[in-house]
């Protein structure tokens, strides 16, 4: 009897502790993850960035900064629960076009990035898969569709840094590609801008 009552309680105590590991799963999982879309959020980005600063650096890689054209006119004209709802569709396309080694985030409103390494390609055909992905990822967004009483249609523009070439460190990659991303918004949005500037050498 005393050998049952302590197995009991030690199956009890490892059922709670199992409970409690899943508990804290599921709040470090809300802590990385954007609430409305499901994607990851800037802090996860910002995280694997340096880790592949840390583990990869030997590889080309690439930082998308992509936005929502005229989503404010979107809230406003339809309400925000439509503009929700465009923020998931892009979200789900997003997803749906790149695989799953890409780190796709929601940094906040309608802003989204992506960064992908490019394993074993040189620059050249590099830029080539770059441009190519990017104006898919343009035609893709592309779409229209309806919140039930209203046809809203969706583009998107996007600005693209390329790792080592526009920078060595997630701010700076962000920074470039949030700059071009307002050279494609400039020049009529629902189009896509890579950044040709290098890198800025700080002086000694």
């Amino acid at each position: 009897r005393v050998r049952n009552v302590v197995a009991h309680s030690f199956i009890k105590k490892l059922e709670q502790e199992k409970t409690l590991t899943k508990k804290l799963l599921e709040i470090e999982r809300q802590a990385h993850t954007d609430f409305l879309t499901g994607l990851d959020n800037r802090t996860i980005l910002e995280k694997s960035v340096g880790e592949f600063f840390v583990k990869s650096s030997s590889y080309d890689a690439v930082f998308i900064s992509l936005d929502i054209d005229d989503f404010k006119t979107i809230n406003d004209t339809f309400g925000h629960m439509t503009g929700d709802e465009t923020i998931k569709k892009v979200a789900a396309l997003l997803v749906k076009f790149f695989d799953k080694k890409t780190i796709v985030c929601r940094m906040g409103g309608d802003e989204f990035a992506a960064f992908l390494k490019l394993s074993g390609s040189g620059l050249q055909i590099g830029r080539k898969i770059i441009e190519a992905k990017a104006q898919a990822a343009c035609a893709l967004i592309h779409e229209v569709y309806s919140d039930g009483q209203n046809e809203v249609t969706i583009t998107a523009s996007i600005g693209v840094a390329l790792y080592p070439q526009n920078g060595k460190r997630f701010d700076e990659l962000y920074k470039k590609a949030d700059s071009v991303l307002y050279t494609s918004k400039n020049g009529g949005k629902n189009q896509y801008t890579i950044c040709e500037s290098p890198i800025q050498q700080s002086e000694p």
